[in-house]
């Protein structure tokens, strides 16, 4: 079966393609890496609203879906912009579908919620945190966007379910140790919990595709890897589309805001390590 993007699709990937090109040259993510602050290019990405594409327009969102997940992802890798925080914000949509106001916050101001899962390999429920009266503790090694999280949303593996707790990052007993990486567009940290108050969310991790949700979105957030990766070694400049796609309309009136296509792309989001 031969499968390809729609007008709108490929319109929205050049379009955002170009827009990382103006506002994520060279020159501003190596400052950006650099300084280890990645707040300036998030709240670029955030205010002219790149950060909602992929996420319901009833929760703050600019509409569409996975697909449209996966091509942000695509194209922020490409470019080598720092993108753990809108990463994890995508990944943990399936399991905040009764949180909206988690899911609005992601995508209206760039509040992270992380998913305490490994992101070096293929993420699963954490068999080293325990639950006990509604209090955690355990350690979560090498989480994506940890250190930066207002939440963590931790997975709970019991005998037959895993069960999802929803713990505030400012929390006494929880410790967040960052670790460096070679890829510096990723920041992951190791988490500790030492019986940390937790609201346990009323959702089955299974129900939620948690498996899903940390293979094929957290795969979403992967394929940005590979594309940093080649893009640390060559940057392209792309020639300015006559349209754009705009994530405030569906139109763009000028040539100010760009927007990217859709590919799905198979993540396999493992941050290198030194």
């Amino acid at each position: 079966m031969h499968w390809e993007l729609s007008d709108e699709q490929e319109l929205f990937t050049s379009s955002l393609r170009e827009w990382l090109h103006e506002r994520a040259g060279s020159s501003a993510v190596r400052n950006w890496l650099d300084t280890g602050d990645p707040a300036g290019f998030e709240r670029l990405f955030v205010g002219e609203g790149w950060a909602g594409v992929g996420f319901d327009e009833d929760l703050g969102g600019q509409g569409g879906g996975l697909l449209e997940l996966a091509l942000t992802a695509r194209e922020l890798g490409r470019s080598a912009a720092p993108s753990a925080g809108w990463l994890q914000s995508a990944i943990v949509v399936p399991a905040l579908v009764d949180e909206p106001k988690l899911i609005r916050a992601a995508a209206e101001s760039g509040e992270v919620t992380a998913l305490a899962v490994r992101a070096d390999r293929i993420p699963a429920a954490v068999p080293s945190v325990k639950n006990s009266a509604d209090r955690l503790s355990g350690w979560i090694p090498c989480v994506l966007g940890a250190a930066r999280a207002q939440r963590l949303l931790v997975p709970v593996h019991h005998v037959d379910a895993t069960s999802l707790w929803l713990v505030d990052s400012a929390a006494g007993g929880v410790g967040v140790n960052p670790r460096p990486l070679l890829d510096r567009s990723r920041d992951v940290a190791d988490i500790s919990l030492d019986d940390v108050p937790a609201r346990r969310l009323d959702i089955d991790a299974t129900s939620a595709h948690l498996n899903g949700c940390c293979s094929s979105r957290s795969t979403t957030a992967s394929s940005a890897n590979s594309s940093a990766n080649r893009s640390a070694r060559s940057r392209q400049s792309n020639t300015l589309p006559h349209r754009c796609w705009s994530p405030w309309s569906r139109r763009c009136p000028s040539s100010a805001t760009p927007r990217n296509r859709l590919k799905k792309v198979w993540l396999n989001a493992r941050p290198m390590q030194p």
